[in-house]
């Protein structure tokens, strides 16, 4: 959880703790969650992240966050936004994770 900024060990989402400021929030939260919950013991899940990560050419952008935090990110994200057959990296890489890396750890 050390590099978590969001997720800090809650059951369930912290309404209010974040304010109007990051509307992200939950998502972030989410994707923390899972990342510290979940990595390890989905290895489907883990190994289909990683791979959206390299496909999109994530991997290597963010060295202060670990590949599996990363691609935890990148999951929600695309799923929060509905997948789709267009290219979600982008937007995420200018939009997403410059509002999530603004949050202190």
């Amino acid at each position: 959880m050390k590099h978590c900024r969001y997720y800090k060990g809650e059951e369930d989402y912290p309404e209010g703790k974040f304010g109007e400021d990051i509307p992200s929030a939950f998502f972030y939260w989410e994707a923390e969650e899972i990342y510290v919950n979940r990595f390890e013991t989905d290895p489907e899940f883990a190994k289909q992240a990683v791979a959206d990560c390299f496909r999109e050419n994530l991997v290597g952008l963010y060295l202060d966050i670990p590949l599996e935090l990363l691609a935890c990110l990148y999951a929600t994200y695309v799923h929060t936004m509905g997948g789709g057959e267009y290219s979600a990296g982008p937007y995420f890489e200018h939009i997403f994770m410059p509002k999530y890396l603004a949050q202190p750890l």
